[in-house]
């Protein structure tokens, strides 16, 4: 085996997390940038808008040294085939749409190391949120023989039923009880201090968005259950106006069984590198479990797992 091919010398052996939240950031500006197009990518997107390969190049497309790249709209440095409608992105060759967009964020410069990775996540809401590739699907992916997203069809729903089938799962619930009770060990030397604002659960008025794993989900689910004494899926709330269907005057009604991300989360006390610090230990002790127990990894907002639940 080739150190290449070798999963031992890479970081991301385990995988890594990625969904496309379609927001266009990594297509706009304001800075310059560039959309390397082959010869082969700009005969594909010719015929997509319906010129010839001469016409395409001469109108939409620069050479940058001995390097070909889409141009971009002036003065905004959106990419050119990016459109805005009433507050929609969407991308006009999004069909033919060059390999450098099919493999994004699995960029070579962005999987050089952790530090590169984590960097990129600061302009990308999409990292580290969603399905998690494993190293084989990376590699492909980075290589350009598969593409992001091209096996994702609905990875939060097969999350789901997934759940659906695994609520007598001892095994599972404990490991992630385990992981909860160390982490609230950690949270208490932490010096965080909880003022019972309730502002961390009013997630639109305040900007906060809760993210959640599968198993996470799983644990929640169960809580429920054993609280509402049914053996059946158990109800669960949705939310109508932003903030979580579970908080009651300003006080949590799941407060044993929430997720990670509220145990972590402090008005005051405790510094935002401490806070980001535990939040990254717990999503790798999170993302070892589900590797361990084969779990299909979906690491979402959690509005959105309540109201994908409903479809169950």
């Amino acid at each position: 085996m080739t150190k290449e091919n070798s999963t031992q010398n890479k970081w991301y052996e385990c995988g890594l997390a990625f969904e496309c939240h379609q927001c266009g950031d990594c297509c706009s500006g304001p800075g310059e940038g560039y959309v390397w197009v082959t010869r082969k990518d700009i005969s594909l997107i010719a015929k997509h808008q319906g010129y010839t390969p001469d016409e395409f190049e001469k109108k939409f497309v620069r050479k940058v040294g001995k390097r070909y790249s889409l141009i971009e709209k002036k003065p905004s440095h959106d990419c050119i085939f990016l459109s805005r409608n009433n507050g929609k992105i969407s991308c006009d060759i999004y069909s033919v749409r060059p390999i450098q967009c099919r493999t994004w964020p699995f960029w070579p410069e962005n999987l050089h190391c952790p530090d590169s990775w984590n960097l990129a996540a600061q302009d990308c809401q999409g990292m580290n949120k969603g399905r998690l590739y494993d190293f084989e699907s990376i590699q492909a992916i980075r290589k350009g023989k598969l593409e992001t997203g091209q096996f994702l069809e609905d990875p939060c729903k097969e999350a789901l039923q997934w759940i659906q089938k695994n609520l007598t799962n001892r095994q599972c619930i404990k490991a992630i009880e385990n992981i909860y009770k160390n982490l609230d060990e950690t949270v208490a030397q932490s010096g965080g201090l909880c003022e019972n604002s309730g502002k961390c659960c009013q997630f639109k008025q305040y900007g906060h968005r809760l993210y959640i794993t599968t198993l996470e989900m799983l644990y929640f689910v169960k809580g429920l259950q054993k609280e509402q004494k049914t053996r059946k899926l158990p109800y669960i709330k949705t939310s109508e106006d932003g903030s979580c269907p579970y908080q009651i005057n300003q006080l949590c009604s799941t407060r044993s069984y929430r997720p990670a991300g509220c145990r972590i989360y402090f008005c005051q006390g405790c510094p935002d590198d401490k806070q980001n610090e535990m939040t990254e230990d717990v999503l790798e002790n999170l993302r070892q479990l589900h590797l361990s127990f084969d779990v299909p990894y979906f690491y979402g907002d959690w509005l959105n797992w309540l109201k994908n639940y409903q479809t169950l």
